[in-house]
């Protein structure tokens, strides 16, 4: 091969065979697939790093900071005429409507109005 870098800048036109030509192809698109690979790796190589040092962070501070609390018993509900299965499809429609959840919902009391 008669190529280098710097005839590729003089304003002499360089004589380049189909075998040379197909060999610098083929070199240039080895070397780009490499730095891919390379930027491929890193970016891998980065995010598990990353990921690490996110959920070390994650557990130590969850450990601290969550106090165990017993669930609460949920509040008695005074039924006036209604049965529980009544009153329990009730909480269960009012929560759907709602949207909020049944745990946060706080019912006093149900009672049937008589017309």
């Amino acid at each position: 091969m008669n190529y280098s870098l710097f005839t590729a800048f003089t304003k002499e036109p360089v004589e380049i065979s189909v075998s040379d030509g197909i060999f610098m192809s083929l070199l240039g698109i080895a070397l780009v697939f490499l730095v891919l690979a390379f930027l491929a790796f890193f970016i891998w190589a980065l995010g598990k790093i990353i990921n690490g040092v996110v959920s070390k962070k994650k557990t130590a501070s969850a450990a601290i900071s969550a106090p165990v609390t017993a669930p609460l018993a949920p509040p008695a509900v005074t039924l006036n005429d209604v049965s529980e299965k009544d009153a329990a499809i009730i909480m269960a429609i009012v929560a759907s409507n709602t949207g909020i959840p049944l745990e946060r919902l706080d019912f006093k009391s149900i009672s049937l109005i008589k017309e």
